[in-house]
């Protein structure tokens, strides 16, 4: 039987797949690879937004990038638990087929 709100499995196997990508990632390129990826992992999914005139980015700031608003951290939040939770049921699954032959 398929458990469709298994959703504390799915996160965390969509977490544990980050998790080795971003340590396949330091291992490869150096550790200031991370801070990159944790920039790219709040900005992307909010520059979209901030095109379209979402407030998800605070107005401008005399040092360097401006800070992401509430709303925007809400946002990334939520899209990447989105992700996570879409990666964790892929995984789920990808696994379920290998363990039952059919």
């Amino acid at each position: 039987m398929v458990s469709v709100l298994n959703f504390p499995r799915k996160i965390s196997l969509g977490l544990l797949l980050t998790l080795a990508i971003l340590l396949f990632a330091a291992l490869t390129n150096g550790p200031s690879i991370l801070l990159d990826i944790f920039f790219a992992m709040i900005y992307l999914p909010l520059t979209p937004l901030a095109h379209l005139g979402l407030p998800v980015i605070e107005p401008g700031s005399g040092w360097g990038w401006s800070g992401p608003s509430n709303f925007g951290f809400a946002l990334a939040i939520g899209f990447w638990l989105g992700a996570w939770l879409l990666i964790g049921h892929v995984v789920e699954i990808v696994l379920r087929r290998l363990k039952t032959p059919d």
